[in-house]
């Protein structure tokens, strides 16, 4: 009997703290699903390189949204001023898959990326 109140003890003990662990873990961050929720956030600012084919493609989008986001957007001059805004923290970069992709493997290791 004592080592079946001593199992449900150590179930117990492991269910409470894997539960604590997820909601604390669960609402450290901004989630940034799409570009709706990037532009109704405040904690991260976000940018283009201009005149490079993805600011051309977020301006001349149909979808308003899209333009929102280069326009309300931090003006980037070179990918060198982007990737050094990346190591800072708190900023999103926009840009072409295989480009990011390239310069995240290569330079910065340390930052966290979604694909």
């Amino acid at each position: 009997l004592f080592s079946w109140w001593f199992f449900m003890l150590i179930i117990m003990s492991v269910y409470t703290a894997n539960l604590t662990a997820f909601m604390t873990l669960s609402n450290l961050g901004v989630q940034i699903d799409d570009v709706q929720n990037l532009l109704g956030q405040t904690r991260y600012e976000w940018g283009v390189i201009g005149n490079r084919n993805p600011e051309t493609l977020l301006l001349t989008n149909k979808n308003k949204v899209y333009s929102q986001i280069a326009q309300k957007g931090v003006a980037l001059e070179s990918l060198e001023e982007a990737l050094e805004r990346l190591r800072n923290g708190s900023f999103v970069f926009i840009d072409e898959g295989p480009i990011l992709r390239h310069h995240l493997k290569r330079r910065l290791r340390h930052v966290p990326h979604r694909q």
